[in-house]
């Protein structure tokens, strides 16, 4: 098997980290993950304390994990919502300097479950805190990936057996 950087992408409770987290236990991928980066920085709270700086700090970390892992032949996935296709574009440049191919997941749902997630987030505090104005301004300004981009999509609702969406649309089982 090949090394391949998986991009998920989507809107803030989507349900990247629960896949990335089947994937990872499934196909034995990495991940490196933004929240846990953030987590590993003692940043529990997703606004607290962070500068501009901080952000471009833990996405440099997530940029070395991933070329580190890559380097040692390993499947990555970046678990992040990757909003813009800039973000995107980012992470297929690090894989065409590996050599590997980059596949980008969307994972899609709609914005109303979305909230609904983010709410019972809000009272469970199970995940990092998202104030409403970050996940408003993140509805508002996702982009979702276009079809020249190779995205392949998950939707958590019409998937059915994980594995078969796995064997169908990533190649690997």
């Amino acid at each position: 098997m090949w090394s391949v950087l998986y991009i998920l992408c989507g809107l803030p409770f989507s349900g990247k980290s629960v896949l990335a987290e089947m994937l990872k236990q499934r196909c034995g991928f990495e991940v490196v993950s933004i929240d846990a980066i953030k987590t590993e920085h003692g940043l529990r709270d997703v606004w607290q304390d962070m500068a501009a700086g901080d952000w471009q700090d833990i996405f440099d970390e997530s940029f070395l994990l991933i070329r580190q892992a890559l380097g040692r032949g390993n499947s990555v996935i970046h678990d992040s919502a990757n909003q813009t296709r800039e973000s995107r574009d980012q992470l297929r440049a690090i894989a065409q300097e590996l050599g590997v191919p980059a596949q980008v997941i969307f994972v899609d749902v709609p914005p109303e479950l979305a909230w609904q997630r983010w709410q019972a987030n809000k009272d469970s505090k199970e995940r990092m805190n998202l104030p409403e104005w970050a996940i408003n301004a993140a509805m508002t300004n996702y982009e979702p990936p276009g079809k020249d981009e190779g995205v392949v999509t998950y939707v958590l609702s019409d998937q059915g057996d994980p594995g078969r969406w796995i064997s169908k649309n990533l190649h690997i089982v």
